[in-house]
């Protein structure tokens, strides 16, 4: 038998170096992949390397497919538009209230608030300007803080707890995120920075200070989105990122694209650009959904407030709660509401 040429054996050579390191790299990445895939229902069983079945007796150890999660998804997208909208009117509301103490009436709307007497007015100045469109901001950042450091903390229930976050979220991102899109659209927010003349670099730096803080709050939130899980199941290693998938990215993703089709304008608004304006500060929700899938160490946060686990069901009441809420909120705002507020204090010797 004739030896093989030099170039055979070198390319035989070559071609077992590269079956060994694609061996060696696809197991780095076999178990995800695997697991994916049955979390697809592409694959019958989740990753198991030694084919020990008795491994997956125990039901925290387990990996969980799509429709497992369909649930909790779904409690997350109306629980996300219910708090959307309690956020949106809570800065509105402060916004028509300041405006109130320089007698400048308000029309609240589905999309904005219209002030009647027009941008031309005397009645307007730097003073009054910064002050009425910093108040919506301002408010939603302290009510974001109450609602994070206080309310959630002592809810009971895991779809309570998820209620405050999500309203704590949107009211985080009512100010980061409205500051980002008030600087790109030189509406809301944005009127601060233009009326304290702020210069291009320095609104680009706050901008990604905010981001960056949205980010590290999101981050942080982790063990709070954890703690929303009724079972230790959805949370562990495996099933984690899929857990935190459906209950902050898709519901963002989802209540999003449904709160920004619902605030189309039916009329041109004061505001040109303030559908914008919304949809940039929704899409900077993301920092805040997102940043939770980062945080691998992070455990659930249980006080003593905590409640025992129970299995986790539609909730159909916040679902009907929701349907009327949307519905109120775009029909029963459509032609505007209103506000005529006249505040009067004064002080003096009585005869």
């Amino acid at each position: 038998m004739e030896p093989q040429p030099e170039h055979r054996r070198h390319h035989k050579k070559k071609k077992r170096k590269w079956r060994e390191w694609f061996k060696k790299y696809f197991r780095t990445i076999q178990e995800p992949l695997y697991n994916f895939l049955y979390f697809l229902n592409l694959r019958p069983v989740p990753y198991d390397p030694f084919l020990d079945h008795d491994r997956f007796t125990h039901e925290d150890t387990q990996i969980m497919r799509i429709q497992r999660y369909m649930v909790y998804a779904f409690n997350s997208i109306i629980l996300y538009i219910i708090a959307y909208i309690t956020a949106y009117l809570i800065y509105q509301l402060a916004v028509i209230l300041t405006a109130s103490f320089f007698d400048i009436d308000s029309v609240l709307y589905y999309y904005e608030v219209m002030f009647p007497i027009g941008n031309a007015s005397p009645k307007w100045n730097q003073w009054n300007i910064i002050t009425i469109t910093l108040a919506g901001p301002l408010v939603s950042l302290l009510g974001g803080i109450l609602w994070y450091r206080v309310l959630m903390r002592k809810a009971r229930h895991p779809i309570m707890k998820l209620f405050y976050l999500w309203l704590s979220f949107h009211s985080f991102n009512m100010f980061f995120g409205a500051f980002v899109a008030g600087v790109i659209t030189d509406q809301g927010f944005g009127y601060v920075a233009n009326w304290l003349y702020m210069g291009i670099a320095l609104k680009m730096l706050f901008s990604l200070i905010a981001l960056g803080i949205m980010a590290y709050i999101g981050w942080r939130a982790a063990r709070h989105v954890l703690a929303t899980s009724n079972s230790p199941q959805r949370i562990n290693r495996k099933n984690r990122p899929y857990f935190i998938l459906n209950q902050t990215i898709l519901p963002w993703l989802v209540g999003s694209a449904i709160m920004l089709w619902i605030k189309v304008p039916n009329k041109m608004p004061q505001h040109e650009n303030i559908i914008v304006y919304d949809g940039i500060i929704l899409g900077a929700m993301a920092f805040l959904s997102i940043a939770p899938l980062f945080n691998w160490k992070a455990k659930p946060f249980e006080s003593k407030f905590s409640a025992s686990r129970k299995k986790t069901g539609f909730v159909w009441a916040y679902l009907l709660a929701a349907i009327f809420l949307i519905l109120l909120y775009r029909f029963g705002l459509e032609r505007g509401l209103h506000f005529l507020i006249k505040i009067s204090f004064s002080i003096s010797l009585y005869r």
